[in-house]
């Protein structure tokens, strides 16, 4: 049984969990206080499953219990959002979806909260095992947000004409969301009256580079840009160049101008500056490196993106049959980077690596060297490794892929000898040890903070390991 509070969280989830599950998508929401609101919201989850799903997945909708939650809530009106009230709140639903799924025979129960960016994920997965603890049901762990789910949803909600809401449900998050609604429209028109050689572009007439879309992730942080653009506005303008056909190009911006899209806003305050392409590539670059955290993909595509403009331009960077300017070239990037241009051409190499792996790299499950040595395999043997790593839950050291990249250099990387060589047991993976967490969590106090669970766990085994010892000598007795 799966709890839901919307349409659009619900879709993502329901996609995931339909391959595996028989599914209830249950909903019961008493923090949507406005009876209209929560019809409307249980209406566009039935309309959805109904049209995605021809079996396996039924729609129940609970008793609207608006009191329950605002009974919780006295007292605690003033207090911030996902503070102790939201904390009560979703224990308020998860107990009721537990003591439900337990009376009509469900195996196992979730909730869709965890895909939201606004909810915590740990709280939820807590209250959970509480309550199958309680009422001795097994609750499905998980953060659906986590491997794109949460951008995921946006995409489903688009495709389906979902209706989406900008506050969680309850009239707390309603009031806050219509303050910061306000504040945006004032600074909006104090913005727009200020103007002199800036512009409110529409952002359908703004198009990105294709390679800087890709990289953009809707993310936990991207989620806190869109939230400081819906209370702020933008305060730094975008920068765009006008293209020939009168539309614009951005050129800075692009978190901006995503976190912009997220927060419905329809323009974007923009700066235009008159450059031609390759211009306008390398400030990108420029602008680009200027963030405090960068990807390694990112950096990638830029590094490329900069080494190609500067070939058009006119330096010495002949990628093909002159290997001494595209040294030449490289070095003029290295001046005024961070990074050595041996290092730069590591990351121009990335661009060559298939999009799993390269989230690979970005997430640090992957490094630099090994991840080149990849770059040289072809797409097929690549996707041959993600398969691997997937099937071991475990990526190639730089030794096995330098052993990969010979054996693709002689014709004899086949399926076979990629598993081969990463089912050879590496050094640093031996007496691999893996604790559930919600099997440890059950077994520690609960006035133990999270911080010095660690501690707890080692302090116990040492204690386990004594009685073992001193059991082993009273029997040598």
């Amino acid at each position: 049984m799966l709890h839901c509070c919307c349409a659009p969280c619900s879709s993502h989830c329901l996609s995931v969990l339909a391959e595996h599950f028989d599914i209830t998508a249950y909903f019961y929401n008493p923090n949507i206080t406005d009876y209209d609101e929560y019809i409307k919201r249980f209406h566009e989850l039935d309309r959805f499953v109904h049209e995605v799903y021809v079996e396996g997945v039924d729609v129940e909708l609970a008793e609207h219990e608006p009191q329950v939650f605002l009974d919780m809530a006295k007292g605690r009106e003033d207090l911030p959002e996902r503070g102790l009230r939201c904390y009560d709140c979703y224990k308020l639903r998860l107990e009721k979806s537990a003591i439900h799924a337990k009376e009509n025979g469900y195996d196992v129960f979730t909730t869709t909260l965890s895909i939201s960016p606004h909810k915590n994920a740990d709280w939820l997965n807590e209250i959970g095992a509480e309550m199958s603890r309680k009422y001795n049901i097994d609750y499905l762990f998980g953060d659906f947000k986590k491997k794109n789910g949460y951008k995921h949803s946006i995409e489903l909600s688009k495709e389906y004409g979902l209706y989406r809401q900008n506050f969680c449900g309850c009239e707390f998050s309603r009031r806050a969301a219509e303050l910061r609604d306000e504040k945006i429209n004032k600074k909006l028109l104090t913005a727009a009256i200020n103007l002199t050689s800036e512009h409110r572009e529409s952002i359908d007439i703004i198009k990105d580079w294709k390679n800087i879309l890709e990289l953009l992730k809707d993310d936990e942080d991207m989620m806190q840009l869109v939230e400081s653009v819906k209370e702020r506005g933008v305060i730094t303008p975008a920068t765009v160049r006008q293209k020939e056909d009168g539309r614009y190009e951005l050129v800075s911006g692009h978190r901006r101008k995503r976190a912009c899209e997220l927060a419905g806003f329809e323009t974007l305050r923009s700066e235009i500056v008159d450059l031609n392409r390759d211009e306008a590539t390398i400030l990108m670059v420029e602008s680009n490196f200027q963030r405090s955290e960068i990807l390694p993909s990112e950096k990638a595509f830029a590094y490329k993106m900069r080494l190609e403009a500067m070939k058009r331009q006119g330096f010495r960077s002949d990628l093909t049959s002159d290997p001494v300017g595209q040294k030449f070239s490289v070095e003029k990037i290295a001046d005024n980077s961070n990074d050595s241009k041996t290092q730069i051409q590591r990351y121009i190499r990335l661009t060559n690596l298939v999009p799993e792996l390269l989230e690979f790299v970005d997430e640090g499950r992957i490094k630099m060297r090994p991840a080149v040595e990849l770059s040289y395999l072809d797409e097929d043997c690549q996707r041959d490794v993600v398969d691997e790593i997937d099937l071991n839950d475990a990526t190639p050291s730089h030794d096995q892929t330098i052993r990969m990249r010979k054996l693709f250099n002689e014709g004899n990387l086949t399926t076979e000898a990629i598993h081969a060589v990463m089912s050879e047991e590496k050094p640093n993976q031996k007496e691999k040890i893996v604790l559930r967490g919600d099997r440890v969590r059950q077994l520690i106090p609960k006035n133990i903070p999270v911080s010095q669970t660690e501690d707890f766990v080692c302090k116990a085994l040492e204690h386990y390991n004594k009685f073992l010892r001193n059991r082993a000598e009273r029997d040598s007795r």
